[in-house]
């Protein structure tokens, strides 16, 4: 989730879900990168921070650590996306 989202900040978007029950993983991506920033960006409810600019290979360890930890079903579907677990193993 980038916290620039146009008209509904991004750590606002975040509280809402988490609120709401949303448990959904959430990976903040942004050029935010102050202590105080990535703080809030956790106590909004996100499972990790990254700060523009970063490798997009470290991206996706992230977020292959993070399926590992929070998938319990062999595969998510929202829309067209799929996010299927054993695809995650590396």
């Amino acid at each position: 989730m980038d916290l620039g989202l146009p008209g509904l900040d991004g750590l606002e978007a975040l509280r809402r879900m988490r609120q709401r029950g949303i448990r959904t993983p959430a990976i903040i991506t942004t050029a935010r990168d102050a202590v105080e920033d990535r703080i809030s960006g956790f106590k909004a409810g996100a499972d990790d921070y990254i700060v523009k600019p970063f490798a997009l290979a470290e991206l996706e360890q992230r977020i292959s650590a993070l399926l590992k930890r929070t998938l319990v079903e062999s595969k998510r579907a929202c829309g067209p996306l799929v996010m299927a677990r054993d695809a995650y193993n590396a």
